[in-house]
């Protein structure tokens, strides 16, 4: 019965955690040592996607491939008919014509034990003619290197050392004839000539400087000229230039100006998307003001719209007609969708409107993407998959089998949309349509009475083509899965390890000798959970100590709020428990901001109604001013929210003493402190902490994962606050959060913390 009790009150105790770790679950294991096992990667309350193995061992080595392909990027190449598919397991791509998948051998992957990463993807980057891969690496918690891989001579060789991950964008940016690709380096675009490095004349990496901008801010064109913007400038540049301007840098900078915006660019918050075809470009500044040009004078009035305050700018795409498409992240009662936005040529005139159908209506929409002629548009929806005709915007065809998450054209009126389960190919504008390999199984083993694999997914039953690693839908009413793991000499298994993401991993063990051969690999922690105080002793197997690896992060909320969409992105993709500090200023600037903050799973104290020095001798502090102070910014967001304020504080910038605190307490809120200033907030234009303590996004991450003890809290920056910096942590919110997971960290609300760590 005291057991009993206890396991509950740690299950009630727990709610409050993330749970971020990846699984394993042995399925089956044949006579020839053949075996089945799944993946199951669990973070917050998203759903788990389960990715099925396929592998067999022979002679001491194990071979295992992947059998299902969770959409996440698609990169169709038109020439070769494949449909390259990157996840957090590897990259592949699907052949049409032999309806086939594939895997691409030499990418890192998690089939050749190469660990399984939980931030976003930093996108492969496929050369044109798709002989050269462009890979990002990591070599730290941080870091990266570059590595290009050439198909053709299945070779893999590190070209670029210590860029930065950027989970979610482009490793690098081909030109058209493959002979270059750009990439992105400490806030400065870089070029890599293929034929100098072949030449083994490739110049240093400073000298190879383009300018100060990000990769998202540059195109190539298809005459293979590179396109970017600069401050207020766009400059063009013929590559066949990057040589001998390198050598004379002193003299001549890469690029020519061939045009002007009145307003200057900031490379971390502004984007600039551009069609050479149509000379046509998009500035998104701050994401909430789009604004569209003309590089050729042809347009009498330059659209433009202003967001509303929930809404902030995702991507865009330019046709060659000067038409185009938008989408805007939009935040809502708890969650973040999307949103889009067309760009119209109407009579002489180009208008931005607002795309809103009744079948998408209670969706979540997740993406778009377009048809090679640009006629057509499919939205991505938990609803299903809805294509449009751009310019009527007619209905063409719907897909609602279940929600889809991507989806790209594969020539004509054929498309391939990736669902939660299961990936279909579209023909002919829905006339058929039909499963091709799985996204996410629900179950597989081995179809009783043959050798033959088969899934279950949305309750429907699919044999496996071994060979092809694709699916057929069966009826078969004897269809039945064996699912016996243990043969005459082996046994497979799994077991927990909990290092980092992994919970556990799988082994196959020889039943004479007890001999396990490792299957699924082990990580590679840089930084572990500090907990050199615990002790195993008999006890902690019955009540394992939770409070040994359970940290706050804590948002301040000052005054500008650009960061609060990527955090409450990351807040979506993750339901990690986060705090939020709110001060009168930041309320009375962010009206919307804040009400949308309310709404999501978060705890929210209070600061201050002001942002002063509380312990400045000029000010007279006594009891009431504290009161008053602390209850005028409750009552502020009591009434633009209806709720009220965790009873928890901390002082503007944490200028605090005994007498302060002790006012606060009275008036009904506990002071909460910092454990570790992660130096998030310092201005690059204050010289006077530059020196010592302006780091990089990188160092903030390496320096809170080097001195982080479980207890602690760490406050991070909501916005900019008018200050300058090259980056922001905000932007890379994401990636903190996978390295504290990966460390070993859970987080929890300011209101369990106290309870534990505060006397």
């Amino acid at each position: 019965m005291n057991r009993t009790i206890i396991l509950l009150f740690l299950l009630i105790i727990n709610i409050n955690f993330i749970n971020a770790q990846i699984n394993f679950t042995p399925l089956a294991l044949d006579n020839q040592n053949k075996f089945l096992f799944n993946s199951v990667e669990t973070v917050g309350e998203r759903k788990p996607i389960k990715t099925l193995f396929y592998g067999s061992y022979n002679n001491g080595e194990t071979v295992v491939n992947s059998y299902s392909f969770y959409p996440m990027v698609y990169n169709y190449s038109k020439n070769n008919k494949l449909l390259y598919i990157q996840n957090k397991i590897g990259l592949y791509y699907y052949d049409i014509k032999e309806n086939s998948v594939k895997t691409v051998t030499n990418f890192p992957s998690f089939e050749k034990k190469n660990e399984y990463p939980i931030y976003r993807l930093p996108i492969a980057s496929i050369s044109p003619e798709y002989r050269y891969i462009v890979a990002k690496i990591a070599n730290s918690s941080t870091k990266a290197d570059i590595h290009l891989i050439d198909n053709q001579e299945n070779v893999i060789k590190k070209v670029i050392e210590d860029v930065e991950i950027s989970p979610g964008f482009e490793a690098a940016k081909w030109s058209l004839d493959s002979g270059y690709f750009i990439y992105q380096k400490k806030g400065s675009v870089y070029y890599f000539s293929l034929s100098d490095y072949k030449k083994n004349k490739l110049l240093n990496e400073n000298w190879r400087w383009i300018g100060k901008t990000r990769i998202n801010n540059c195109y190539w064109t298809k005459d293979n000229y590179l396109i970017w913007i600069e401050n207020n400038l766009i400059y063009r540049c013929d590559p066949n230039q990057f040589f001998s301007r390198s050598i004379y840098r002193n003299y001549l900078r890469q690029g020519e100006i061939i045009g002007k915006i009145p307003f200057k660019i900031d490379a971390n918050d502004d984007n600039f998307i551009y069609n050479d075809e149509s000379k046509t470009f998009i500035i998104s500044k701050g994401g909430a003001s789009i604004f569209y040009y003309s590089l050729t004078d042809d347009i009498k009035q330059n659209p433009y719209i202003q967001l509303n305050d929930n809404m902030r700018f995702d991507k865009a795409d330019l046709f060659t007609n000067g038409e185009g498409i938008i989408s805007v992240d939009m935040l809502e009662i708890g969650r973040v969708s999307k949103k889009i936005f067309l760009i119209k040529k109407v009579t002489n005139h180009y208008q931005i409107n607002e795309f809103s159908k009744p079948d998408l209506a209670n969706s979540e929409i997740f993406g778009y993407s377009i048809n090679e002629k640009e006629t057509q548009i499919v939205i991505n929806s938990s609803a299903g998959a809805f294509c449009y005709d751009f310019k009527n915007e007619s209905l063409i065809w719907k897909f609602t089998d279940e929600p889809i998450i991507n989806s790209a054209n594969v020539g004509e009126a054929n498309w391939i949309v990736g669902g939660e389960k299961l990936s279909y190919l579209i023909k002919e504008n829905n006339k058929s349509n039909m499963p091709v390999f799985a996204s996410s199984i629900d179950d597989a083993g081995y179809v009783k009475g043959s050798s033959d694999l088969g899934i279950i997914a949305n309750n429907r039953k699919y044999f496996v083509d071994i060979a092809k690693r694709t699916i057929n839908s069966t009826k078969n009413v004897d269809f039945e899965l064996i699912k016996e793991v243990k043969n005459s000499s082996n046994r497979l298994l799994s077991r927990e390890i909990n290092m980092g993401f992994y919970k556990e991993a799988v082994y196959l063990k020889n039943l004479y000798s007890g001999k396990q051969i490792e299957i699924t690999g082990i990580p590679n922690l840089k930084y572990k959970l500090y907990q050199p105080e615990i002790e195993l002793d008999y006890k902690f197997y019955y009540s394992p100590n939770t409070e040994k690896y359970e940290i706050a992060l804590a948002i301040d909320c000052i005054k500008t709020a650009e960061g609060v969409y990527p955090i409450l992105k990351t807040l979506h993709n993750y339901k990690i428990p986060l705090n939020f500090f709110i001060n009168g200023n930041f309320i009375d600037i962010n009206k919307t901001i804040t009400k949308i903050i309310s709404t999501f799973d978060v705890e929210i104290s209070n600061i201050f109604q002001y942002d002063i020095n509380l312990t400045d001798k000029n000010i007279l502090i006594d009891k009431n001013f504290i009161r008053q102070g602390l209850s005028a910014n409750e009552e502020k967001y009591f009434n633009l929210t209806g709720k009220n304020f965790a009873p928890y504080w901390h002082a503007p910038m944490f200028y605090s003493n005994e007498t302060i605190i002790k006012f606060a307490n009275d008036s009904g809120y506990r002071y909460i402190s910092y454990n570790y200033d992660s130096f998030d907030w310092v201005d690059k234009n204050d010289y006077q902490s530059r020196n010592n303590y302006y780091p990089t996004n990188s160092q903030v991450i390496d320096n809170i994962l080097k001195n982080l003890k479980p207890g602690q809290v760490i406050f991070l920056s909501a916005g900019n606050n008018f200050k300058t910096r090259d980056e922001w942590l905000y932007d890379d919110f994401d990636l903190l959060i996978s390295e504290l997971i990966r460390s070993g960290y859970n987080l929890t609300y300011i209101s369990d913390h106290v309870k534990k760590y505060r006397k």
